[in-house]
C-alpha cells in the first residue's frame, strides 16, 4: 500500500515538473530584414562604345573634318597653298536658311583638297589635308569589330587624364601580320603645341559607333555565377533574382536585355544578398 502511494506521489510530481518545463508560446526568430538602394529601370538612349588603347605619335599631316552635312558652296583653297590659322577653307549650305564656313584651325600648306565645289559631305568626311606638325593617336582595330568603324568615325580619348575628342582618319585594310589587327589612326579635335603630348604616351580610346536606345545599367550593378544576372525588389519587398543578357556598352554602363520598364533594380546592399529575402529602402523616394 505505501509503495502505491510513493508511486503516485512521483507521478504527481514529475505531471507538475513537466509542466512547468513547456512554454507558454513558441517563440519564432525574427526575419533578417536587409537595407538596399533601388532604381527604377527606364530606356535611355547612349552612345554605343568600342574601347581601345593606343599610343600618341607624331605626324606630318593632319586632316580636317566636317561636322556638318551639306553642298560645298565655294572651296577657296589649292594643294600647295599656305593657309593660317581661321582662314577660311570652304563654305557649305546646311539647307536653304544657313551656310556654315569652314575654317582652318592651325597654319599649314595644303596637302591635298578632298572636298569639291557642289558636292555634298555628310557629317564627319574629310576636306582637307595639311602639311603640319601634328600629333595623332596610333591603335590596331580586331577584326570582329572592322567593319563597325570608318574613316570619320568620332572619338573620345584620354590622355594623361586629360580628355579630348577626334576622329579616326586613316584604317589600313590589311591587318598586322604580328598582332592580327587593323593598324588605324586618329586626328585629334582642336590645336596644340607640341609639348601638349608626350609621344608615346598612352590613349585611352572610346570610339563612338553609334546610339541605341534601350536599358543601360552601371557595369557594377551585375553579378556572375557563371551568367550575369541582378537584383530587383519585388511588390512583397523581397529580392528577385533577375538573368540578363549584356547586348553592348557605353561610357561606365552596359546596355542589357532581360528587365523591363519600372522594374526596381537593387543597386546598392546586394552583398551576401540572397534571392527571396526581405528587404527595404530607405524613406527616400525610388531614383
Amino acid at each position: 500500500m505505501k509503495l502505491k502511494i510513493i508511486i503516485s506521489c512521483l507521478i504527481i510530481i514529475i505531471g507538475i515538473s513537466g509542466c512547468s518545463l513547456i512554454p507558454d508560446k513558441i517563440v519564432k526568430s525574427e526575419e533578417v530584414v536587409r537595407t538596399v538602394e533601388v532604381k527604377e529601370v527606364k530606356k535611355e538612349m547612349n552612345d554605343i562604345i568600342l574601347d581601345y588603347l593606343g599610343t600618341v605619335i607624331v605626324n606630318d599631316e593632319r586632316i580636317l573634318f566636317t561636322d556638318v552635312s551639306g553642298t560645298i558652296t565655294r572651296v577657296n583653297v589649292a594643294a600647295g597653298q599656305k593657309v593660317n590659322k581661321d582662314e577660311e577653307l570652304f563654305m557649305i549650305e546646311e539647307n536653304e536658311d544657313n551656310t556654315i564656313s569652314i575654317n582652318s584651325d592651325i597654319d599649314g600648306y595644303v596637302k591635298e583638297v578632298f572636298g569639291k565645289s557642289r558636292t555634298t559631305v555628310q557629317e564627319g568626311d574629310p576636306l582637307i589635308s595639311l602639311n603640319v606638325y601634328n600629333h595623332r593617336v596610333s591603335f590596331g582595330i580586331i577584326s570582329k569589330d572592322i567593319k563597325k568603324v570608318d574613316v570619320g568615325t568620332k572619338v573620345n580619348i584620354t590622355i594623361n587624364g586629360v580628355e579630348t575628342s577626334g576622329r579616326v582618319c586613316q584604317i589600313s585594310p590589311y591587318p598586322d601580320q604580328s598582332s592580327k589587327t587593323f593598324p588605324a589612326q586618329i586626328e585629334l579635335a582642336g590645336t596644340y603645341d607640341k609639348e601638349d603630348y608626350i609621344v608615346g604616351a598612352v590613349a585611352e580610346i572610346d570610339l563612338i559607333i553609334g546610339q541605341e536606345e534601350g536599358f543601360y545599367i552601371d557595369i557594377n550593378n551585375v553579378l556572375n555565377e557563371g551568367d550575369p544576372f541582378v537584383y530587383l525588389m519585388n511588390d512583397d519587398n523581397r529580392a528577385v533574382k533577375k538573368n540578363i543578357t549584356i547586348k553592348g556598352y557605353s561610357k561606365n554602363k552596359i546596355l542589357i536585355e532581360g528587365l523591363n520598364e519600372g522594374d526596381k533594380l537593387i543597386i546598392s546592399g546586394t552583398s551576401n544578398l540572397k534571392e527571396g529575402q526581405k528587404v527595404k529602402i530607405p524613406e527616400e523616394e525610388v531614383e
